[in-house]
């Protein structure tokens, strides 16, 4: 599967400001009067610790408690990012007034600081059913608020009603949420819809962003042929977008199409440089498309940043492919100098088999066995390039350390056999 990640973000748009309020016609005295009236001005020249150090020296020194009071003060101390205290003041002022809408806000906005999701959200859901007319932006921020804390049930039920009961008013942003809420809740399926109806409205990067997202959904859900498809026609509409030519050929890739997967790799390497990675994987699928001699170029490529030993088995691996066993053997010997690995070792036993330098090729087998993943597959050739060398004595100690595995044991003990028979004729 092709992998992009994912990563959830739910906007919060929830910077409340604490407005200016007509203490007018409100009950209150005229010292408290005052000393709001202080306060809001202190705020409005942004001296928000001025204005909450005022209203608590006015609380201890006075009995007369208003709900105002209680809701200045904490939008200061919110101000102030302190929303501990800002949330004792927002409850203690919801405690005199139940439907101080306001109130409400700010203290979902106190939990939300607090990091505390479910209480943020019922605190909005709150918020909302007292609005009137109701304030779509208040749902929409309980359902971020449930699915930031992962309750994406209830999210999910809270951005479905959000849409039904504002559906007029929908806006990006909100399709956006729900459609990664969907992919966190794994419904993924449900989303695609919504995906597709964000990609008609968005314009853009922010577009180019949410056709990836729905390119990954496809592959996700094993709908390769839609995704190809679906690639194919934001080609046709961005023939030079390099981001569609390498999601294609990655397409490709994670389906075994190597030829395809190759072709569309060539392509993106013309809008985009190929990283070292990129190069030598343009050389895995050359060597899998049956073209050795393009794969050695592109392994030689990337071996010019780097001089890996398991890129250079796979130039050795090309080279020898196309019959040129001097350069794969130059590329072992080089490898051998970083790393004595048994796949080094015995692929440059191999070469030196098929180059009929039997003697050294029998050595290079032995010196390999131990370490390898089948030793009696390597003793057994140990034994096929002593005899073909014509060391009849090596030959025999190499086949009776292959006999002690099961997998060449038979073969072993036929050219054992077949040797000894020479050697008494």
């Amino acid at each position: 599967m092709i992998k992009i990640r994912l990563v959830i973000f739910i906007a919060l748009l929830i910077l409340f400001a604490c407005p200016t309020y007509s203490l007018a016609d409100e009950p209150i005295s005229r010292p408290l009067h005052n000393a709001l009236e202080k306060a809001q001005s202190l705020m409005a020249m942004g001296e928000y610790g001025k204005a909450s150090n005022l209203l608590e020296e006015f609380r201890k020194k006075n009995d007369d408690q208003h709900y105002l009071l209680d809701f200045i003060q904490g939008a200061a101390y919110l101000e102030q990012a302190k929303p501990s205290l800002a949330k004792a003041r927002f409850a203690a002022c919801i405690r005199q007034k139940p439907d101080y809408l306001p109130a409400w806000q700010n203290l979902a906005r106190c939990w939300f600081d607090l990091g505390d999701m479910p209480q943020a959200a019922d605190n909005y859901m709150k918020a909302y059913a007292l609005s009137n007319p109701k304030e779509p932006d208040l749902l929409y921020y309980a359902a971020a608020c449930l699915a930031s804390g992962g309750d994406y049930p209830a999210a999910l039920e809270a951005f479905r009603r959000l849409m039904a009961e504002h559906k007029s008013q929908a806006r990006l942003e909100w399709k956006e949420a729900l459609v990664q809420t969907l992919i966190q809740a794994d419904k993924q399926g449900e989303s695609l819809p919504v995906l597709e109806e964000i990609i008609r409205e968005a314009t853009g990067d922010r577009k180019r962003r949410w056709q990836e997202v729905l390119l990954y959904q496809y592959a996700e859900l094993g709908m390769d042929k839609k995704a190809v498809a679906y690639v194919h026609a934001l080609l046709d509409e961005y023939p030079e977008e390099p981001l569609w030519w390498k999601t294609l050929w990655r397409l490709h890739l994670n389906q075994g199409r190597y030829k395809e997967a190759l072709a569309g790799l060539v392509v993106y390497s013309f809008f985009q440089p190929l990283t070292p990675k990129e190069i030598e994987l343009a050389g895995d699928l050359y060597s899998a498309s049956g073209v050795p001699g393009k794969a050695a170029g592109f392994y030689g490529q990337a071996l010019k940043n780097k001089q890996d030993p398991d890129v250079i088995l796979k130039i050795a691996g090309a080279f020898h492919r196309i019959g040129k066993l001097q350069e794969a053997l130059d590329w072992l010997d080089k490898a051998l100098e970083q790393d004595q690995k048994s796949t080094i070792l015995l692929s440059r036993a191999y070469i030196l088999y098929d180059m009929k330098n039997y003697s050294k090729a029998a050595t290079a087998f032995k010196t390999a066995a131990p370490q390898a993943k089948k030793p009696g597959q390597a003793w057994l050739m140990a034994g096929f390039a002593a005899y073909n060398a014509n060391n009849l004595g090596n030959a025999k100690d190499f086949l009776k350390n292959a006999e002690k595995y099961q997998y060449s044991k038979k073969t072993a003990s036929t050219l054992l056999s077949h040797i000894m028979q020479q050697e008494d004729s």
